[in-house]
C-alpha cells in the first residue's frame, strides 16, 4: 500500500512470522533462485484473507520443483495466519501487501 507504508517493525514481524513456516521442498536443487511475490490481503484480526500469486523467478529448476516452491510459500502464509503483533490503528498499512520469498535471504 503506497499511501501507508509498512514499518520496519512490521516488516520484520511479518517477515518472521510466515519465514519461519517455509520450507523448500525437499528435492528442489538450485533453490537460491527461486523468487516467488504473492499478493496477501488480511482482516483486521490478522487473519489471511486472500493470497494470489503476482510473480514467479525460478531459475535453473524444473516447472514441477517452481510449483512445488510456489505451493510451500502459499501454505506458509497459511499456518503463519492469524499475523500477531500488527497494531490495529495501522491497518490501512498492513491491510494488504506483496511479499516476496527469495531463499537466499533467509538466515537458517
Amino acid at each position: 500500500n503506497e499511501e501507508y507504508p509498512l514499518s520496519v517493525t512490521e516488516q520484520h514481524a511479518i517477515k518472521s512470522q510466515i519465514e519461519r513456516h517455509w520450507n523448500v521442498p525437499i528435492g528442489v536443487k538450485n533453490a537460491y533462485n527461486i523468487k516467488i511475490t504473492l499478493y496477501i490481503a488480511l482482516k483486521i484480526d490478522g487473519t489471511v484473507e486472500r493470497i494470489r500469486l503476482i510473480d514467479k523467478k525460478c531459475f535453473a529448476i524444473g516447472d514441477r520443483e517452481c510449483q512445488a516452491a510456489i505451493d510451500s510459500a502459499i501454505r506458509a502464509v497459511k499456518m503463519a495466519s492469524p499475523l500477531q503483533g500488527l497494531t490495529t490503528a495501522r491497518y490501512a498499512a498492513w491491510q494488504e501487501f506483496n511479499f516476496t520469498f527469495d531463499p537466499s535471504e533467509i538466515a537458517y
